[in-house]
């Protein structure tokens, strides 16, 4: 049973956080230029918010706003309802 276990340093090897740095450095507001950091900054925050915001609606929300705007059908209305339950 002690080999079910991980051990903590095998979640920080060398291995495992260097595509972690990578993708830091890749997002990190310093490797944009001067002048669009601020920008940068805030599309990062609204990206990362989106999902967060989106997933808060409520699916009758999203029902009415897919039949209205993308004029939906029945059966797309229905498998938009019962996503949350399968989630």
């Amino acid at each position: 049973m002690a080999g079910f276990f991980f051990a903590p340093t095998a979640l920080f090897s060398r291995s495992n956080v260097q595509p972690l740095n990578a993708l830091n450095s890749f997002l990190s507001p310093a490797s944009m230029p001067r002048m669009s950091r601020r920008a940068y900054v805030w599309e990062l925050r609204s990206a990362l918010a989106s999902p967060l915001a989106l997933a808060c609606i409520e699916v009758g929300v999203i029902g009415v706003i897919a039949r209205k705007a993308f004029d939906a059908s029945d059966l797309v209305i229905t498998t938009i309802a019962a996503t949350p339950a399968v989630a």
